[in-house]
């Protein structure tokens, strides 16, 4: 009786939940480390265009 409640209870917390969790982790944080790696090679180009795109839009009146 007591090795199946052990066994019922390792393959619980044991189960294909804990490796989905890591796996999403895992994908999270590569997309994250493209990200970053993007806004630091890219990261001045696009401010100035934000910024320009920014002004233009300031510089717009609505009639």
């Amino acid at each position: 009786m007591l090795a199946k409640i052990r066994d019922r209870v390792a393959t619980t917390q044991l189960g294909e939940k804990g490796a989905s969790s890591v796996e999403y982790l895992i994908v999270v944080g590569l997309i994250a480390f493209a990200v970053y790696a993007a806004f630091s090679a890219f990261g001045t180009t696009v401010a100035g265009k934000v910024s320009d795109a920014s002004g233009k839009v300031g510089q717009m009146q609505i009639n």
